[in-house]
C-alpha cells in the first residue's frame, strides 16, 4: 500500500463540520474547540515529525466520544486531554521525542496531550489487547495520513483478549492512583479522576471476564447490571461516569465531604482490585498478601528486552529477595507495588515494601516520598511495547 507523503499530511481544517462527536455531552462550543485543538496539533505534530510520522491517531475517551468538560472562567475545555498515537514508518518514535512533543503542544493548547507510537509495520501483528479492540473496533480518528493503514489492523473481537488484560487494566489505574497520591503537583480534580478511573477499571475487568465488553461506559454500566457485582460498585460505576463527563461540577453525595470521599473511595477499591485478583489468581486479599504471592498476574508475550534484563538484575542486587519472587521482573513488580501505594501507601509497612519491589536501596529509614515517586515512574518505561507488546504510558481511560 502506497502511503501519502509525510511532507503533505493534511489534518481536517477546524471550518469544515464534523458529525463526530468527541466529548460525553456533545457541547457544539466544547466540540469546536476541540476540533480546533486537533487541527492545530495534527498540522504541528506532522510538521515537527516530518517523513518519518505516516499517520496520527486520536484513540482514547475523546475518539470513543467519551471525553470530559471543564470550564475555565467562561471557556468551556476539554479534560483530561487528547491522547494520540503516531504511527511511524521506521519504527517507535524515541520516547524523549515523544515526550518533548507533548510539554510544547500541552503548552500551546493549555490541555494535557500525551503521545505513544507504533511501527506502521508491525499494524497486523498487534497484540489482542483491549487498546487495539477498542481501536479495532472503530474507536479511532485519523489526524493526519492515511485512513487505509487500518485496515492492516488484525480482526479482534473480546473473545480474543486474555485474561490477563483484566488484571492490566486495574495496574494501570493503580499506578495512576499511586503517581497522583505521591505527587505534590498533582491537583485535586486530576486525584479525584484517577480514583474514578479506578472505579471504572474496577467494574471493566468484572466485565470482560465475564467475555463481553461494551463499547461505551454507559454501554457497560448496563452489562455490569447483569453481573453479581461487590456491593456500591455499581452505584460508583455509574458515579464515575458522571464525574468523567464534567468533573468540575461533580460532588460526592449525601454531603460527604471531598476528603472523606477520597479515603471511603479508595478503601473500596483496594477491596474490589484485591478480591477480584483473588477470584482469577487466587492471590491473597490484603496488600501484605498481594505482593508476596507466587502468583503471575501476566504472562509475558515475549522475553523480555536486554535492557529490562539488566535493569532486573540490579534489583535483584539491590532488593531483599525473600519473600518477593517476582521483584527482579517489571510487569510483575509493577501490580504489586502500585497497589501498595495507590491503596495503602499511607503505612509506613506498605511503603517499605514498595520500596523493596522497586530495588530501592535501604538508607536505614522509611523511604522518601520522592524516592518511591521516582522509582515508580523510572518503571513505566520498562513496560512499554518492548517487554508486553502493548502500550501502557497512556491508560485506557485517558492520559494520565
Amino acid at each position: 500500500m502506497k502511503l501519502h507523503n509525510p511532507s503533505h499530511l493534511e489534518a481536517y481544517p477546524p471550518e469544515i463540520p464534523v458529525t463526530r462527536r468527541h466529548t460525553h455531552r456533545g457541547d457544539a462550543a466544547v466540540e469546536a474547540r476541540v476540533r480546533q485543538d486537533l487541527s492545530r496539533m495534527a498540522a504541528g505534530v506532522a510538521a515537527d515529525l516530518g517523513e518519518r510520522m505516516d499517520a496520527l491517531l486520536l484513540v482514547g475517551p475523546y475518539a470513543r466520544g467519551e471525553g470530559g468538560v471543564v470550564s475555565h472562567g467562561e471557556e468551556p475545555s476539554a479534560h483530561p486531554g487528547y491522547s494520540c498515537l503516531v504511527l511511524a514508518g521506521r519504527g517507535p518514535i524515541e520516547h524523549e521525542q515523544l515526550r518533548q512533543l507533548e510539554r510544547a503542544w500541552a503548552a500551546r493548547l493549555d490541555i494535557s496531550v500525551h503521545l505513544d507510537s507504533a511501527s506502521t509495520a508491525a499494524l497486523p501483528r498487534m497484540p489482542p489487547s483491549l487498546w487495539w479492540l477498542d481501536i479495532a473496533r472503530g474507536n479511532v480518528e485519523v489526524l493526519a495520513g492515511d485512513p487505509q493503514l487500518l485496515q492492516r489492523l488484525p480482526a479482534l473481537d473480546v473473545s480474543s483478549v486474555p485474561q490477563s488484560e483484566c488484571g492490566w487494566l486495574l495496574s494501570e489505574a493503580a499506578a495512576s492512583v499511586a503517581i497522583s497520591r505521591l505527587s505534590t503537583d498533582v491537583e485535586p480534580l486530576d486525584r479525584m479522576r484517577h480514583l474514578h478511573c479506578a472505579v471504572i477499571a474496577c467494574g471493566d475487568a468484572r466485565i470482560l471476564l465475564s467475555g463481553r465488553f461494551g463499547g461505551t461506559m454507559r454501554g457497560r454500566c448496563s452489562q455490569l447490571q447483569a453481573l453479581a457485582a461487590p456491593e456500591g460498585l455499581l452505584e460508583a460505576y455509574a458515579d464515575a461516569i458522571a464525574f468523567l463527563g464534567r468533573p468540575d461540577h461533580w460532588r460526592p453525595s449525601d454531603n460527604e465531604t471531598m476528603e472523606a470521599w477520597e479515603t471511603r473511595m479508595g478503601a473500596c477499591v483496594a477491596r474490589w482490585h484485591l478480591t477480584f485478583e483473588a477470584g482469577r489468581l487466587g492471590t491473597p486479599t490484603s496488600i501484605d498478601g498481594f505482593a508476596r504471592s507466587r502468583r503471575a498476574v501476566y504472562s509475558a508475550p515475549r522475553a523480555p528486552g536486554v535492557r529490562s534484563r539488566i535493569r532486573g538484575a540490579v534489583r535483584k542486587l539491590l532488593s531483599p529477595a525473600p519473600g518477593f519472587p517476582y521483584h527482579d521482573t517489571p510487569h510483575e513488580v509493577m501490580p504489586r507495588a502500585a497497589v501498595a501505594l495507590a491503596y495503602g501507601g499511607e503505612r509506613a509497612s506498605n511503603r517499605l515494601m514498595a520500596a523493596r519491589l522497586l530495588g530501592l536501596a535501604p538508607t536505614g529509614g522509611p523511604p522518601s516520598t520522592a524516592r518511591l515517586l521516582a522509582a515508580l515512574q523510572r518503571l513505566l518505561p520498562e513496560l512499554r511495547g518492548a517487554d508486553l507488546g502493548r502500550l501502557f504510558d497512556g491508560t485506557f481511560y485517558g492520559p494520565r
